[in-house]
């Protein structure tokens, strides 16, 4: 031990002062750079998390945090080192990148207290950050509020400012929030950016616009609108600029001036460059997605993504590899449009054959519905007709007979109150005494015509039609019989009708029974007495009865 501390002591000794205080700097460097190392990695360990949490606020808070540690390590690091930290400064602007697209559109369909709660996260990270290094960032809570274009121009430019920092190891000024490039300069910033955040911005701008069709139901007010093409949006309340004209394709535009942009940057600077080997790589990955996706599939423009494919600065065999890639693209397209195109027809006969049966079944409904109203309208029709034939009649009636036409007195109309029913009504008492006159007339005439029969021809024999008409007359006379002694409320005028037909009746027998008998006993003279005597009996009955008729009526 103490020979091998002598010989530590005499190595210190022999060497110079100047290379051993720049040796203890270089460790006390190196100590600092392993501790903002290791604070960087758990920054970035938080944000990491936070964003698998889906707690996007807190991890682009943790990004922003981080950052500036990751600018810093890459500044102070060696050479050798370098490529490690701009590693980690890639990983934390994919992060932030993803964290605030996907936060952009989730805020769009937040509710309202959702919305304050992420602001008040924003917030509180910007207040309890000023011991903090900082960076020139955009603010999120103003990006939140800008339109698509303005929201990827603001993500671009704070992409641009951190690698132009992190490959020159100074802090640059941020540049103008655009997606052209303002000068020759800014156009040439686009060579820092490593292949993998330029690919995860390109595809970001895509997903706002696929995100952006599927929320249109849920789309909030207008957003702060942005053009292409001008500056950033000051953060002292001024006055916005008019919204540009991309609409729903603002993120596809947004994707092909970001390719656009590095393609010219590379193509300007040529292979001279000194950061040509991570231009050569991004150039390598984003000219295949720009003609592939963006110019052909996306925008439809086969033949220029064929031209900027033949007119790079690719190897041939890449070349052709790339324009067979784009024919298979480009008959798959072309096959599932024929595809589409064919089940459009089917779905076109499909749908007027269902039209022509929905108009069938229209037409059968409506045409029993018509027939129907022409039933009826016959039906009034008819009965209208029948209606006119007979007040026709009625008309010619009237005017055939005068006397039928003059008005009857109406009677009074009687009330619904209940009255109590009489014993015998007045039209009972009518009804019955036209009933008894026409019995007393018919058996009146029977009596006649058999006396004038008598008289005439007694023993000669009726006739067949006489015969009938007797017949007859017995038929009419059995069924007044019958109506008149029907069970019905018998009243006094009916006894005394009752009698009368009996006496009517049997009166003329006796007469005849007594003349017959007088002639007989009495000879001729007493013949010619009771002849006198009957004629005279027969006139005083038709008297009695006339008078009884005049009564009685």
């Amino acid at each position: 031990m103490t020979c091998l501390g002598d010989a530590v002591e005499q190595q210190f000794a022999t060497m110079p002062l100047c290379s051993v205080q720049l040796d203890l700097a270089a460790a006390g460097k190196g100590s600092v750079n392993i501790g903002k190392s290791e604070k960087m990695s758990s920054v970035q360990a938080e944000a990491t998390r936070a964003f698998l949490q889906r707690n996007y606020a807190s991890a682009i808070v943790q990004v922003s945090a981080a950052l500036p540690l990751a600018l810093a390590s890459a500044a102070s690091s060696s050479s050798s080192s370098s490529s490690s930290e701009d590693q980690h400064t890639a990983k934390l602007l994919i992060l932030r990148i993803t964290a605030l697209s996907t936060l952009y559109t989730s805020h769009a369909a937040d509710s309202s207290a959702r919305r304050q709660q992420t602001l008040a996260v924003l917030s509180s990270a910007r207040k309890n950050g000023g011991d903090r290094e900082t960076l020139e960032l955009a603010d999120p809570r103003e990006m939140l509020d800008m339109d698509r274009t303005a929201f990827l121009a603001h993500l671009w430019a704070d992409t641009l400012f951190v690698c132009s920092s992190s490959g020159s190891g100074t802090q640059r000024p941020r540049p103008q929030a655009s997606l052209q490039p303002a000068d020759q300069e800014t156009l040439l910033l686009a060579l820092a950016v490593p292949a993998n955040v330029l690919v995860t911005l390109i595809f970001a701008c895509l997903k706002l616009d696929d995100d952006g069709e599927q929320n249109k139901s849920n789309s909030t007010p207008s957003k702060t609108a942005l053009s292409a093409s001008t500056p950033s949006l000051p953060s002292n309340g001024a006055k916005v600029p008019a919204a540009n004209g991309h609409g729903p394709q603002a993120g596809l535009f947004a994707a092909r001036s970001l390719a656009e942009w590095f393609l010219a940057a590379y193509t300007s600077a040529g292979k001279n460059s000194s950061t040509s080997t991570t231009a050569d790589e991004t150039y390598r990955r984003i000219l295949p997605l720009y003609c592939l996706q963006l110019v052909a599939l996306r925008s439809n423009e086969w033949e220029y993504a064929s031209e900027t494919i033949g007119y790079s600065v690719l190897d041939e065999t890449t070349k052709r590899q790339l324009l067979a890639e784009l024919d298979g693209l480009h008959s798959k397209v072309v096959s599932g449009k024929e595809r589409r195109v064919e089940l459009a027809k089917v779905l076109e006969e499909e749908r007027k054959v269902s039209e022509a049966k929905v108009r069938i079944a229209v037409a059968a409904a409506s045409g029993g519905q018509q027939q129907q109203q022409s039933q009826q309208a016959g039906g009034r029709s008819a009965v209208n007709g029948k209606r006119s034939h007979t007040a026709n009649g009625r008309a010619v009636l009237s005017a055939s007979t005068p006397a039928l036409s003059s008005p009857q007195p109406l009677s009074p109309p009687t009330t619904s109150s209940p009255s109590p029913r009489l014993p015998a009504p007045e039209k009972d008492d009518e009804d019955e005494g036209h009933l008894t006159t026409d019995l007393i007339r018919a058996a009146n005439d029977k009596v006649r015509s058999q006396r004038d029969f008598d008289s005439s021809s007694p023993s000669s024999p009726l006739p067949v039609q006489q015969q009938q008409d007797q017949q007859d007359t017995r038929r009419g006379v059995s069924t007044m019989l019958s109506t008149y002694l029907s069970p019905r409320t018998w009243s006094f005028s009916r006894y005394i009708s009752l009698i009368l037909f009996v006496l009517a009746i049997a009166y003329p027998r006796w007469a005849r029974a007594r003349s017959s008998s007088s002639i007989t006993s009495a000879g001729q003279l007493t013949q010619g007495q009771g002849s006198v005597v009957g004629g005279l009996a027969r006139r005083l009955w038709d008297t009695v009865r006339m008078g009884t008729q005049v009564t009685y009526l």
